[in-house]
C-alpha cells in the first residue's frame, strides 16, 4: 500500500496521482472526461478467437481513422487477448492515415 503523506510533504506527479487513486480522489485533467456510475447489470462479452478479434480490431481502427479524417473526435475502447496484434495494427493504420 501507499504510505500516508504528511502535511507539507511534496510529491512527484506520479506519486500524487497514485496517492489520489489509492485514496479514491480521482481528478481528471481533461475537460472531456466524465465518470458516470453504471446502472443495471453488465454482460460479459462473448469470447471469440484471435483471427476474428483481429478482424474486428481492423474494422474498429478503420472507422476510428475515417472519423478522425472527417474532423470527429472518435474514441474506441477494446479488450483483446494476447496475439491479436494490438500493438502492430494501430501503428500500421496510423502510418497509412499520416501518409494520406
Amino acid at each position: 500500500m501507499f504510505q500516508s503523506v504528511e502535511r507539507g510533504q511534496s510529491l512527484t506527479q506520479p506519486q500524487r496521482q497514485k496517492y489520489d487513486y489509492m485514496n479514491s480522489r480521482f481528478v481528471s485533467h481533461s475537460d472531456r472526461t466524465m465518470l458516470v456510475a453504471g446502472t443495471g447489470t453488465v454482460k460479459r462479452p462473448k469470447l471469440i478467437g484471435a483471427i476474428e478479434a483481429q478482424s474486428q480490431l481492423n474494422s474498429m481502427l478503420d472507422g476510428f481513422f475515417v472519423n478522425s479524417s472527417e474532423g470527429a473526435d472518435p474514441r474506441v475502447a477494446i479488450r483483446l487477448t494476447m496475439g491479436t496484434s494490438k500493438a502492430e495494427l494501430p501503428v500500421a493504420h496510423l502510418n497509412t492515415y499520416l501518409a494520406d
